[in-house]
């Protein structure tokens, strides 16, 4: 990696060893959804989530993940309109924001979550919400 940072110009940076502990997951097909939420907190520097990841939270990141690759062929208002809720029932106009990062959903599928102040799922297991 030095190497090819000093061919590309770019800022001389080292590996920090060291052990992170994860959730492991429980079933057989979560693996790659596993990695990038491990990963999504490594990067943003929130080690201590490693450990909350559960088998709920793999559903709604694969709903994320795929809410993010398909964001950049929405319209900004259609983007605060589309429910990422794993399992959207899709009724109902009416929804409510996440109250941390501001992913929309139908008031329908988050059913007492979104009463008052609503937290994504995303959101509580990255910030302990």
């Amino acid at each position: 990696m030095q190497q090819r940072n000093r061919a590309k110009g770019l800022p001389d940076t080292d590996w920090m060893p060291g052990n992170l502990k994860s959730s492991r997951q429980e079933d057989g097909y979560n693996c790659g959804i596993y990695v990038l939420m491990n990963t999504m907190a490594i990067v943003q520097g929130k080690t201590a989530c490693l450990q909350n990841f559960h088998k709920k939270h793999a559903d709604a990141f694969r709903q994320y993940v795929v809410c993010r690759l398909h964001e950049d062929t929405k319209t900004r208002a259609e983007a605060y309109t589309f429910c990422e809720v794993p399992g959207c029932i899709g009724i109902g106009r009416t929804g409510q924001s996440c109250a941390v990062c501001g992913r929309w959903a139908h008031r329908e599928c988050v059913g007492d979550m979104g009463r008052g102040c609503y937290v994504c799922v995303i959101c509580q297991v990255q910030y302990g919400e």
